[in-house]
């Protein structure tokens, strides 16, 4: 056991009551050991210490000697690895037994306790994985897609524990007393791990601020596009331009790519190209069927910046666009965790103005969840596909690849109100 942990769990245990008490708290206190799309570990005594709670993906030793290797997503193996390798055994030990147990939101939240459960299932440890979901809208048990069945037709999951008790699908965020009940059912809760989800979890609960996180983005892409592109392209004054690029901007969600590919950076580029007209929303290529259609972003960039350079009628007006994709492109090839980075940015200053509001709220339930969890001697973390600048997080030790908030006010360590105490 990781010898931080009496009083990493005192720290969440204090900034969690603080939060009740006062209904209001910032994410980074509530949990200080955080790792979102860039794989960094927020920066804290318990991380920069000869006895690291956490390591960056690029700290972990199987990582250390090739930094260019690329960085996986939640969705994907490589971030089960990560979480054994990186997370466990730092906070519980390599030879230990473990329990873990992901809260959130999403299907790449349930992709990832299902291939954890996968990958450790042949160790001499015991891992025993649980993941409490809410979301009424999931219709497969693994995270697959929303064809349920082979005629095609959508299967919603019953709610409650499946037969394995390794899925929990809630219709509201007060059944997490179910995880309560289950840590407090365990022989020893000190080896218990909580994997706490950002979006439309911890941060804007889902369903009732699913509007919030998206609305956000709206606007983050409207600000971008303002400051980024001539006034013929897109004229933030012109109501035309903004109704087209919002109507685009929701096309762009509803596309198979980008549901399958479930990153806000991919969608976002999606709008743009239907907002320029060089796509279809309805295009094969933007809905993989039958072995057609894109599987990666880098597919959409490459396809996207050769059609308006090759453009009969619009290469020239078309060229800030293309300039960005050929941007974006290069920062996929070099590795980079965000694609859009300027994207994020904007979507940071979006939700703080409207934190200012208090239209950005924490779920207060899960805030009870890690405060008794914390109790019980579980170890709670953040673990988020959302990128460092759309938190305010910057890299401050590129070697050891730690990250802490930058200069002012930034999202993760403001006060926000706690939604859900009266339920």
């Amino acid at each position: 056991m990781n010898r931080h942990l009496p009083n990493y769990l005192r720290d969440v245990i204090g900034a969690c009551e603080d939060a009740l008490q006062n209904k209001r708290g910032a994410m980074l206190d509530i949990l200080p050991t955080m790792v979102c799309r860039e794989l960094q570990v927020t920066g804290s005594p318990y991380i920069t210490s000869n006895s690291p709670m956490a390591l960056s993906y690029h700290s972990v030793k199987r990582n250390v000697s090739n930094r260019g290797l690329p960085l996986p997503r939640k969705i994907e193996f490589g971030a089960a690895v990560y979480l054994k390798e990186g997370l466990i055994d730092q906070i519980i030990g390599t030879k230990d037994d473990a329990t873990i147990i992901v809260i959130g939101d999403s299907n790449s939240d349930k992709r990832l306790a299902y291939n954890a459960k996968r990958l450790l299932s042949t160790f001499s440890q015991s891992y025993d994985f649980h993941c409490f979901i809410s979301n009424s809208d999931l219709v497969s048990p693994l995270g697959g897609p929303e064809d349920g069945s082979e005629k095609g037709k959508s299967k919603k999951v019953t709610t409650g524990w499946d037969d394995e008790q390794l899925f929990y699908h809630a219709e509201s965020w007060s059944e997490l007393s179910a995880v309560r009940s289950l840590i407090e059912s365990k022989q020893r809760t000190d080896n218990i791990i909580l994997v706490i989800d950002l979006d439309g979890t911890l941060m804007c609960p889902r369903p009732t601020y699913s509007d919030t996180i998206s609305g956000a983005r709206f606007e983050a892409l409207k600000m971008f596009s303002a400051t980024y592109f001539d006034a013929r392209l897109f004229d933030v004054e012109n109501p035309e331009h903004v109704a087209s690029l919002d109507e685009a901007y929701k096309l762009a969600g509803r596309t198979g790519f980008s549901k399958a590919f479930d990153d806000a950076d991919l969608t976002a580029l999606i709008a743009l190209g239907l907002y320029t007209g060089i796509v279809h929303w309805k295009d094969q290529l933007l809905n993989p069927a039958n072995g057609l259609g894109f599987v990666t972003l880098l597919e959409w960039l490459q396809y996207a910046d050769f059609v308006m350079e090759n453009h009969k009628t619009r290469a020239g007006e078309l060229e800030e666009i293309r300039n960005l994709f050929s941007d974006c492109t290069e920062r996929v090839n070099q590795g980079e965790a965000s694609t859009f980075h300027a994207f994020r940015e904007k979507e940071e200053l979006v939700l703080l103005d409207r934190a200012a509001e208090n239209e950005v709220p924490i779920n207060g339930h899960v805030v009870r969840l890690i405060r008794d969890a914390a109790r019980l001697g579980a170890v709670p973390i953040g673990f988020s596909d959302r990128p460092n600048a759309s938190l305010g997080l910057e890299t401050i030790d590129r070697r050891a690849s730690i990250c802490a908030p930058s200069a002012g006010e930034r999202l993760c360590n403001t006060p926000l109100p706690l939604d859900g105490l009266d339920d």
